[in-house]
């Protein structure tokens, strides 16, 4: 989850390729959201290749049963209808950057949406299963492209990691960690206690981590890294060339990657090869 705050401190801190995707634009539904506090039809397209639904605002059943208990009380607001345009290619710009494989089998949905709550946190982003939500709370909120998109790849980066776990190595990670440092308790916390700066912060990447908000939990830490490689973000590479540990996460994560699909290749996330589909 990445909270709103976190999404200024993006901004501060530092696309180049649209790859064809073909969407069918389906009929608007008239729908009633519980977890909504307004009534609004969503916009729905369709995505023919890899099948996922990308839905411009709220609908019923958009959040698991859970989140909508009295401790997590998940709450969204619909999507501006003048950021609908921007917020559509955003995300096809962003799901052309993955296999439609790979899409097909772990994101049936895509939610935007103009603001997300849970018991009173405002956040930028989360995921569930297999649907990921992320806000678009127009450019003057500090919602530009980049952040967007980089919070897309941060969400699915979680479903991912968390369907795939296997495949990434974590006692080669866990070497690269100081001695002796434990993981805070999740991002939520961090948000908290005011400790979930995501600007880059070169004091920390001698450790091996680009912000503080790394230090919230392992996912977070692999998610602010996974964002930036699918930025194709040469600042990453230089970054870790000068940090070793860092360098050797950015390695690691790559070959997670590699293992899902091998078209993820270091030349991949430098941005030399993109014919995906």
């Amino acid at each position: 989850m990445r909270a709103r705050n976190a999404h200024r401190a993006y901004a501060q801190d530092m696309i180049r390729r649209q790859t064809h995707f073909r969407f069918r634009l389906l009929a608007p539904l008239l729908v009633t959201c519980s977890a909504c506090s307004t009534i609004r039809p969503p916009v729905r397209f369709q995505d023919e290749s890899s099948d996922v639904s990308i839905i411009l605002g709220v609908e019923p059943e958009m959040f698991p049963e859970t989140w909508l208990q009295a401790g997590i009380k998940a709450e969204a607001s619909p999507l501006d209808r003048s950021e609908e345009q921007r917020s559509l290619a955003i995300v096809k710009r962003a799901l052309a950057k993955y296999p439609n494989s790979l899409l097909h089998e772990n994101l049936e949905r895509l939610y935007v949406v103009g603001k997300l709550d849970f018991s009173g946190i405002t956040c930028g982003g989360t995921n569930s299963r297999e649907r990921l939500y992320h806000v678009n709370g127009g450019v003057s909120k500090w919602y530009t492209d980049e952040i967007i998109e980089r919070g897309i790849h941060h969400e699915f980066s979680s479903i991912l990691l968390r369907n795939y776990q296997k495949k990434l190595n974590r006692p080669e990670w866990d070497a690269v960690l100081p001695v002796g440092f434990q993981y805070g308790d999740d991002g939520v916390q961090a948000v908290i206690d005011g400790k979930a700066a995501t600007a880059l912060n070169e004091g920390m990447m001698e450790n091996g981590f680009l912000s503080e908000y790394a230090l919230s939990s392992f996912e977070n830490d692999f998610n602010l890294i996974a964002e930036r490689l699918f930025m194709y973000s040469e600042a990453l590479f230089a970054l870790g060339k000068k940090y070793p540990k860092l360098g050797k996460k950015n390695s690691i994560v790559i070959k997670f990657y590699h293992e899902l699909n091998p078209i993820f290749t270091e030349a991949y996330f430098r941005g030399s090869e993109f014919n995906l589909h």
